[in-house]
């Protein structure tokens, strides 16, 4: 159950946090090509938002059965492994997606060398947050094979899903830290 629960907060923060880049986006360029990018953007993550939701609620019916599996032990449900594999695999991508967007902007805009190269810790920032989450489908593949030991692989999978969060929180607000660096600089 708290599982669960969890995939869906996860699932809930990483959707946050990416139409967040992409709002930040919006202000990198005017131009036509790069707002029609970041508008497939966004609907692309809400599309995987719901696929990735509506997999994780409707993966066995009734409801019930996903919350206590000897309830109804007639009812078969979605691959286990399918139910906890795609959704990072498609927010893997998106994450690329994401990273990659603002690249050609950003060395086409007016400004020197050194301040093009000072924006590249964020866009760092966000590539340590899908390494976390390239590393975490091991441990994904572990849990949902049933083979070993479930409650420590839950506990690695949480901690190895909040580091991944941790990282995208702090990538996306690094831009906005620039006025505080100025100002103490």
């Amino acid at each position: 159950q708290t599982a669960f629960i969890e995939e869906i907060v996860i699932y809930g923060a990483h959707y946050v946090i990416k139409a967040t880049f992409l709002l930040f986006y919006m202000r990198l360029s005017p131009t036509r090509w790069f707002r029609i990018a970041v508008y497939a953007g966004f609907a692309l993550l809400l599309s995987i938002f719901l696929t990735s939701l509506l997999m994780i609620l409707l993966q066995c019916i009734p409801f019930e059965k996903i919350l206590n599996p000897m309830l109804h032990p007639e009812v078969t449900c979605l691959s286990t492994r399918v139910v906890m594999l795609t959704p990072p695999v498609l927010n893997i991508i998106i994450d690329f997606y994401i990273l990659c967007l603002p690249i050609s902007t950003i060395w086409g805009l007016q400004m020197t060398l050194r301040r093009k190269i000072t924006i590249l810790p964020v866009l760092a920032f966000g590539l340590i947050s899908v390494t976390v989450a390239i590393i975490r489908l091991p441990v994904l593949v572990s849990v949902s094979s049933g083979t070993t030991d479930s409650s420590i692989d839950v506990g690695k999978m949480v901690i190895v899903a909040s580091f991944e969060v941790q990282f995208a929180i702090i990538a996306v607000n690094l831009p906005s830290l620039k006025p505080l660096w100025n100002k103490f600089r």
